[in-house]
């Protein structure tokens, strides 16, 4: 699934980051009482782990840009964290 684009990267989410996702909500579905708790929690979660995973692989981009390794990138995330795929100059 395509995210969007910033700057000379584009952003996508493979389907072993739903699955990820679907795991996460089921656990805090599974341990709260509240089902309006538990969305909140599991939204926020999910919402922190995917901006602080795409901030790290975007230090990766934004360093291999710096050093002239790529000049466009795609940051792909899934289950395990984020790949680069850079088109090198």
């Amino acid at each position: 699934m395509n995210l969007g684009k910033v700057g000379n990267t584009e952003f996508k989410i493979s389907s072993s980051y739903w699955f990820l996702i679907a795991f996460i909500l089921f656990s805090y579905i599974r341990s709260y009482d509240s089902l309006v708790a538990a969305l909140i929690q599991g939204v926020t979660t999910i919402g922190l782990l995917t901006f602080i995973l795409g901030c790290h692989e975007m230090g990766h981009i934004k360093a291999a840009e710096k050093t002239g390794m790529a000049k466009e990138s795609t940051l792909t995330l899934w289950a395990l964290g984020g790949v680069e795929d850079d088109k090198l100059l």
